[in-house]
């Protein structure tokens, strides 16, 4: 059997406690039309709730969905390299596991990655974008004053 094509993208998603929130955010990719496309790596961090039950029901349905269980807790920065270092796309988006996607991002995203000419770097954490993916506003997290 040959190996499946490199995907353009893949999602890291790590996270903890999240069983609760995690369906919406993998349903919001998971029902694009092409979501057969991408890859999700989901690396839950030993959380004790239903998370890991939530990762198994979504990784026996879809074989692009894969999940990482960690034996006991790490760093949020070491539980996301983990799931970014399982990751096989060209790209990958984090992605919180209680964030969701709008209806036509995956369609759109795609479409901008597929057009470029060489390897390139988005970082949109921060940043709202336009249709093109150019930074319009630029967020800054709220910091406490001393």
């Amino acid at each position: 059997m040959p190996d499946a094509p490199r995907p353009l993208l893949s999602f890291a998603i790590p996270t903890y406690q999240h069983g609760h929130a995690l369906p919406q955010a993998l349903e919001s990719i998971l029902t694009s039309p092409r979501a057969a496309e991408v890859e999700i790596v989901i690396s839950n961090n030993a959380s004790t709730d239903d998370t890991a039950e939530v990762i198994e029901r979504f990784t026996s349905r879809y074989a692009n969905v894969r999940g990482l269980n960690q034996a006991s807790t790490v760093t949020f920065d070491e539980n996301l390299a983990r799931a970014m270092d399982a990751c096989t796309g060209r790209y990958i988006w984090t992605m919180s596991s209680d964030d969701v996607l709008t209806e036509d991002a995956l369609s759109h995203v795609l479409d901008v990655l597929g057009g470029l000419e060489r390897d390139t770097i988005l970082l949109g954490n921060w940043w709202i974008a336009d249709g093109d993916l150019r930074p319009t506003h630029l967020r800054r997290a709220v910091h406490a004053r001393s």
